[in-house]
């Protein structure tokens, strides 16, 4: 019942793109990943990289007594690492639904939504690949950035990204999963590939 409610209050923020719960179970079986039990960052990363997303979200309900503790972590699974952890005590299963919006609203509201320029016309039109599905609306303001520099450890892991500011970017035409936007502001010109985010 908690992990449902997870999920679709995720998927209704329209801040991130959740893999579909029969496609992951598919993908992990054919792997013969077990993920019950996985409560920990570093299975909930292994899966992770076994469904090739960005970031995994993993939780716990318990019960002591006569209250309920929910408990979630997000992992990211490029680095690793624990980004964000929230938890909420309640005292009935029919306070869960409140329990879950708060404990969810806290961290993705942290989560920025994250594109890439995949189209370039001349310097003053881009396309890119986030769009309403994602939050995005016409008239927004998006920042244009650019890696410069990439450091991998011996495992392949990327421990250090630098980037450069590019310009800024203005949402003109929305389709679900893509957009058309206007070059605002530019110290350099936008690439395809360069990075784009909410201001």
């Amino acid at each position: 019942r908690a992990s449902g409610k997870i999920r679709e209050e995720i998927v209704n923020s329209k801040r991130v793109k959740v893999v579909n719960r029969e496609n992951m179970d598919k993908i992990l079986q054919e792997q013969a990943f077990q993920m019950t039990g996985c409560t920990d960052v570093g299975c909930a990363v292994e899966a992770g990289k076994l469904l090739n997303v960005q970031a995994m979200i993993i939780g716990t309900l318990s019960l002591a007594g006569k209250k309920y503790s929910l408990s979630i972590k997000c992992a990211d699974v490029e680095s690793g690492e624990e980004v964000d952890a929230r938890s909420a005590d309640f005292d009935s299963m029919d306070k869960v639904s409140d329990a879950v919006r708060e404990v969810v609203g806290g961290f993705i509201s942290r989560i920025p939504v994250v594109g890439k320029i995949l189209d370039v016309s001349n310097d003053k039109t881009v396309v890119i690949n986030i769009g309403q599905n994602d939050g995005l609306q016409k008239g927004m303001i998006l920042n244009v950035k650019r890696i410069v520099k990439e450091t991998r450890d011996a495992t392949g892991k990327i421990v250090f990204r630098k980037f450069e500011d590019v310009g800024t970017l203005e949402i003109q035409t929305l389709n679900p999963d893509g957009s058309e936007a206007k070059v605002l502001s530019s110290l350099k010109p936008p690439q395809k590939d360069d990075i784009v985010e909410i201001k």
